[in-house]
């Protein structure tokens, strides 16, 4: 156990996350904030509804860069990995 790690557990949308940790946590102002890793294309309409976006948007109206991370992966792929049972 690494008894440096401190974690915390937010309920909020990930906007309100970006908000409390600049804000309240971090001692020092972050040079980029990155949103996500989420499960899931974040384009078209979809974009408008995207919390991962919206924390990156929430970033960027706070004065940071910002990066949204997002993926798309098929059917195929999520059937078909390396397991065996």
């Amino acid at each position: 156990m690494n008894n440096e790690f401190i974690g915390y557990g937010v309920n909020g949308s990930p906007a309100d996350c970006v908000k409390l940790a600049v804000n309240e946590i971090m001692r020092e102002k972050p040079d980029i904030v990155i949103s996500g890793l989420n499960m899931g294309a974040n384009v078209g309409i979809h974009i408008l509804y995207s919390g991962t976006v919206a924390a990156a948007v929430e970033a960027t109206v706070m004065g940071f860069s910002s990066i949204a991370v997002s993926f798309e992966i098929t059917e195929h792929l999520m059937t078909s990995t390396g397991r065996q049972t």
